[in-house]
């Protein structure tokens, strides 16, 4: 009999894979499973709203049935909510906003089981250094896709999403402190706040110890902390009376050359960091692609698609206490080359186009304050303070520019605009437009969100 029910796992496995290890799978998919990137396109056969979800969940349950290890569950579950997470993405975009919110519960659910299938095998002695870093990076990914969604709800689903986002937090936080102790937990909370303003206060409701940065405890012996990378001209061994004179670490500033890559390509990331700290732990994330850090430098590899995608380093001393900062890097096909058959006497004919370029090149966001932070998927901005936005094209006199709002305050100048956030919290979007004589337009958009949270910034 027991025989016989194997023998039905192993053709419902062989046989819904068929399905789910097609090309209507997420993209990306694969054993092991890649980490989650901006690539959120789904097969309606995927989504819950699909009369063959059922099929799909029937090949969850054998997949995690025939993954024996402690470790190879997690992985599998984290697959399982990259995959949720990606799918409610996809149900906002189609307006399906009662399904998605739905959705949120399997997400939790998955991830919870990611989550405490790590703690188990780190108990049982497995080395999950590398499935735990996976999960901490996709866990960025699935925190860019929840909030874009939420940018497109309306508002009485908002509440769901947001509590979504803030329990799955809590829950890697607090997995992090029972795996690595509550300094990597401190370091973590110190990158989701830098990428997304708020989020860690929010998670605090849904814990069931404080929030990381109660549990640190300053060094009292001299450390050495392996892989970190020296700044100033000491050795890298620090006594506790010198880590308590030296100041926090400050990053000064994260730069990416070049900022805009092709797919596939790489480009060079650095971090200046303020401080004499002769000993700082750098760690590098990033929401898509993959990304390689040699202390306060590391090289960034693109993925295959096109998109905006945010790298991120917490930088920490010995005493545990650190600094994020995040930057964009933008990934687009390179223009296809002219002709070489073209009859040159046919280009001699040719006008000359007279007519500007509308292509965008990209944006800068300024304050005169500090109340301004780049997030994974756009700026958090206190409520009722203002920013300016620059819309930088080729030859901003060759065209025309057009600007809006769906909330808060906005006055235009040409390339230039100022916005003031509304007074209460919201998630909002800048749109500029770019006009050319010719007719030709580009339009992109920019993601705000709007916090009452003073402390986050």
């Amino acid at each position: 009999m027991k025989g016989g029910l194997w023998l039905i796992r192993i053709l419902l496995l062989a046989g819904v894979s068929l399905l789910v290890f097609s090309p209507l799978a997420v993209h990306g998919q694969a054993d092991p499973p890649s980490p989650i990137r901006f690539d959120y396109d789904v097969s309606e056969l995927m989504l819950p709203s699909s009369p063959v979800y059922p099929v799909v969940t029937t090949y969850r349950e054998a997949r995690m049935s025939f993954a024996e290890r402690s470790s190879d569950k997690a992985s599998v579950a984290l697959v399982f909510a990259n995959q949720d997470a990606a799918a409610i993405g996809q149900m906002v975009v189609r307006d399906e906003f009662v399904p998605a919110i739905n959705h949120c519960n399997v997400f939790r659910q998955n991830f919870e089981l990611c989550v405490g299938w790590m703690v188990i095998a780190k108990e049982r002695g497995t080395d999950i250094s590398a499935p735990l870093s996976r999960m901490k990076n996709d866990h960025l990914g699935q925190q860019a896709v929840l909030q874009e969604a939420t940018a497109g709800m309306p508002e009485w689903a908002i509440e769901g999403m947001d509590t979504t986002r803030a329990h799955v937090a809590a829950l890697l936080l607090e997995g992090i402190r029972e795996i690595e102790g509550a300094r990597a937990s401190s370091l973590y909370a110190s990158t989701l706040e830098a990428t997304y303003p708020g989020l860690v206060d929010e998670a605090a409701a849904f814990s069931n110890s404080p929030m990381p940065e109660a549990d640190i405890e300053p060094a009292t012996d001299p450390v050495v902390i392996t892989g970190t990378v020296p700044f100033g001209n000491a050795s890298g061994e620090v006594s506790a009376t010198t880590a308590d004179s030296t100041p926090p670490p400050d990053i000064a500033s994260i730069s990416v050359d070049p900022r805009i890559v092709e797919p596939g390509e790489s480009c060079q990331v650095d971090c200046s960091v303020i401080g004499s700290d002769p000993a700082l732990e750098c760690l590098w994330l990033c929401s898509g692609g993959n990304i390689e850090g040699d202390g306060n430098e590391a090289v960034w590899t693109a993925p295959d698609r096109e998109g905006t995608y945010k790298i991120v380093i917490t930088v920490t001393d010995l005493h545990g206490r650190n600094d994020s900062m995040a930057i964009d890097v933008r990934v687009r096909e390179a223009e296809e080359e002219s002709d070489d058959s073209v009859d040159e006497s046919f280009e001699a004919q040719a006008p000359t186009p007279t007519a500007g370029s509308t292509e965008i090149l990209g944006f800068e966001v300024t304050a005169e304050h500090k109340y301004l932070e780049t997030s994974m998927v756009g700026y958090a901005i206190l409520v009722s303070r203002s920013c300016t936005i620059q819309c930088q094209v080729e030859d901003p006199t060759a065209v025309w520019f057009e600007w809006t709002a769906n909330g808060g305050e906005l006055e235009a100048d040409g390339d230039t605009a100022t916005w003031t956030a509304p007074g209460a919290p919201a998630n909002l979007e800048v749109t500029v437009t770019v006009h050319n004589d010719s007719g030709e337009t580009s339009s992109e958009k920019i993601l705000f969100h709007a916090t009452t949270c003073s402390q986050c910034f």
